[in-house]
């Protein structure tokens, strides 16, 4: 065989190596871009889900196990902790009919740990929406506006799609 033909048919075979390597490159990324993009819809549909106190549909998004630690400590028993939210909430309403809250989801970022491990940090901005027939009274017990907090959430990729496996919150400040 001929100089000319081994570097032709060398390059032929880098050519194939390298078009071979990018399609996976691109594939990889394509993959992991949609995984971020599934999760920055799920941190949207968790706040959502906190805005109507829908917990039990909260729930879906975590793991059985998830824990929850910030100020005031870490719950590790997911259900228990889900169910006390419940109450506090139906509390809530029942002493501040038509209060509402409208979180907005401040510096979502996403990042990938490993194919089926993310994590997404944000800052919920608490809106509270006070309706003005609520009595002085009750509007005075509602006490100042809710503090900004940071959020991280640990998502773990299961059969039926990520799930929080842990979440973290911070207060932007302490009053």
């Amino acid at each position: 065989m001929t100089i000319r033909r081994r570097s032709a048919r060398a390059f032929l075979i880098f050519a194939i190596v390298m078009l071979v390597c990018s399609w996976a490159i691109a594939t990889y990324a394509e993959q992991k871009k949609s995984d971020v993009e599934e999760i920055e819809v799920l941190v949207y549909d968790f706040t959502r889900y906190e805005d109507s106190g829908d917990m039990a549909s909260q729930a879906k998004l975590m793991t059985a196990d998830r824990w929850w630690h910030g100020v005031g400590g870490r719950h590790t028993d997911n259900a228990l902790y889900m169910k006390v939210q419940e109450e506090a909430i139906a509390a809530s309403r029942k002493r501040y009919p038509g209060l509402q809250s409208m979180r907005e989801v401040r510096e979502l970022k996403v990042k990938m740990i490993a194919p089926t491990v993310a994590v997404s940090s944000f800052m919920w901005f608490n809106n509270r929406i006070i309706p003005g027939d609520l009595p002085a009274d009750k509007v005075g017990a509602l006490g100042p506006a809710p503090i900004p907090a940071f959020y991280s959430l640990v998502w773990v990729k299961q059969p039926d799609g990520w799930k929080i496996a842990n979440t973290h919150t911070s207060p932007l400040y302490l009053r």
